[in-house]
């Protein structure tokens, strides 16, 4: 991982660090139009192979295949993503579908523009129809990772904030996982202590660099914390959602962070706590009290980013929720929830979430 403003133009000295001299980079129609390919582009020079600019969120199955088989075509040995979570699950996919394909692994160079932390995990959400499936190996973490705030800076709050609390959403279910860890439990919280610093920060002054870089340093250590700590609900329930109705990632994410965190709240209070403490609430000495100040403050947040505080916001309805319940209960984050759920109890958690 390398960090700091300017350090796109490195981009093809990183590359050549790989030994890889044919890069597909992979983005979406927005980020090619905001010129920021054109400096990877230009930084590439002659290991750029081509370009893939077709992601769409969600990272539909069919365009992360027609993306591996432009790769194959022009012989490329690496890619480099430039964009959000769906430009980096999509070359997650093509990473994964040529190792299925030749045996052998491409590079790949993240530079992320949002705060997903897609780039540092061992799964992909790739979407097939209603249903999003989840690639995970080894082979999913991208090789080598460029946090450059002034690549960050092409993206507007609207779509960073939420980006934002999809990290946080990682911290939340990290601190309360049914198998944490001394080593995760510390970058959750100190992740948790700069996201709520710098996204406010940001909200006030959307120019802010230094804050754009502290967002992207907490994003990247609540993702570097994810491995060998399973997630809950909150997540498979984004899935679930996100899958059906393809409302956006980030935003699905945090809407479901406070009913999440309610509804598993006596089961983790002491760690919802400690998620308070970072938020700045103060304890009082009664950690239940301090974590239900918690989880106001993580609505507050919503309505203060300009955030939906619910689905129907979205255009959801609730005429399909016991079969999303169903799907959420699928998922493989399901069965490591903190606490116990029935169908009706997920059907209730999405139904106050609507």
């Amino acid at each position: 991982m390398l960090y700091g403003r300017g350090r796109l133009a490195e981009l093809g000295e990183m590359l050549g660090s790989l030994d890889r001299t044919r890069a597909v980079v992979v983005t979406s129609p927005s980020v090619r139009r905001s010129g920021l390919v054109a400096r990877a582009e230009a930084a590439l020079g002659g290991r750029l192979a081509s370009v893939f600019d077709g992601t769409r969120p969600h990272s539909p199955v069919e365009v992360v295949r027609e993306a591996t088989a432009l790769a194959a075509r022009v012989g490329a040995d690496a890619v480099v993503s430039v964009g959000g979570g769906s430009a980096i699950d999509t070359a997650k996919g093509i990473v994964h579908f040529r190792l299925e394909e030749s045996g052998t692994r491409l590079a790949h160079v993240a530079v992320p523009t949002t705060l997903s932390g897609g780039e540092f995990t061992g799964a992909a959400g790739i979407t097939h129809g209603p249903i999003k499936r989840l690639y995970r190996g080894p082979h999913m973490p991208a090789s080598l990772v460029l946090l450059d705030p002034d690549a960050a800076a092409i993206t507007p709050l609207s779509l960073l904030l939420p980006s934002g609390l999809n990290a946080f959403h990682h911290c939340v279910e990290g601190v309360c996982s049914v198998r944490p860890n001394g080593m995760s439990d510390a970058m959750f919280l100190h992740a948790i202590r700069l996201l709520a610093t710098a996204l406010p920060r940001l909200r006030e002054r959307p120019t802010d660099l230094e804050a754009r870089g502290l967002a992207m340093v907490g994003a990247a250590l609540a993702a570097l914390a994810i491995p060998g700590v399973p997630m809950g609900m909150g997540h498979a329930l984004a899935h679930a959602i996100g899958g059906r109705y393809k409302t956006p990632h980030a935003t699905t994410h945090a809407i479901l962070i406070a009913p999440v965190m309610q509804f598993n709240h006596d089961a983790v209070v002491d760690a919802q706590a400690s998620i308070a403490d970072g938020l700045g609430v103060s304890d009082d000495g009664d950690p239940a009290r301090a974590a239900r100040a918690g989880i106001d403050r993580v609505r507050s947040l919503l309505v203060d980013f300009g955030i939906p505080p619910g689905f129907s916001a979205l255009g959801v309805s609730g005429d399909e929720v016991e079969d999303v319940a169903r799907a959420a209960m699928d998922d493989p984050c399901f069965p490591t929830n903190p606490k116990a759920a029935s169908l009706d109890d997920v059907v209730r958690v999405i139904r106050s979430a609507l």
